[in-house]
């Protein structure tokens, strides 16, 4: 599979919000992790995930991708930034020269290669209102789809990308794998 060349998201780019995090994991001292979740204070938070919940959902897929030798790392740094369509729509511009809002948008740090070895790190840029408005066209749990774009997401992060068709075959696979262990 082809992997993607990493992109990094600026910290002026980041979403102005209220900050949730981080979470700091108590579940498993085995993979230390660091979660960061920051809501966009547009969102209704009566409406958004348990940030435990997504805790839980990224040490399962850390651990799945560690025992599929997909990564090596030894801790985690993420961010999952839940944001609406109009911030959606400005990064999506900004970054890849798209013009629409989109569901979700992966950024990983530029750390040095003996950091970047053992720490999977990154940020995922959530749009909650388009996650919400594709499960319900879809019939399924907003939560179920949100996993779903959390696992895509860590996969580019890894540098997995779904550029042709072989590739979006090979993503999908390994994303409803993963998603079967959630």
């Amino acid at each position: 599979m082809k992997k993607k060349e990493k992109q990094s998201l600026p910290a002026k780019a980041k979403c102005t919000s209220t900050k949730v995090g981080p979470i700091k994991s108590k579940r498993s001292r085995k993979f230390p992790l660091q979660l960061g979740l920051q809501v966009q204070k547009s969102l209704k938070k009566s409406l958004l995930p348990d940030s435990g919940e997504l805790q839980c959902w990224v040490e399962k897929i850390l651990a799945e991708l560690q025992k599929r030798k997909l990564s090596k790392h030894l801790a985690a740094d993420m961010n999952i930034c839940l944001v609406d369509e109009q911030e959606s729509a400005r990064l999506n511009q900004a970054y890849r020269n798209k013009k629409s809002s989109t569901n979700i948008l992966s950024f990983s740090y530029d750390l040095p290669k003996e950091i970047a070895s053992r720490l999977f790190y990154g940020d995922l840029i959530i749009c909650f209102p388009i996650v919400s408005k594709e499960a319900k066209t879809a019939g399924i749990k907003v939560d179920d789809h949100l996993a779903h774009l959390i696992v895509h997401g860590m996969l580019h992060l890894l540098g997995y990308d779904h550029e042709n068709d072989k590739e979006a075959d090979e993503m999908e696979q390994l994303e409803m794998e993963i998603l079967e262990k959630l």
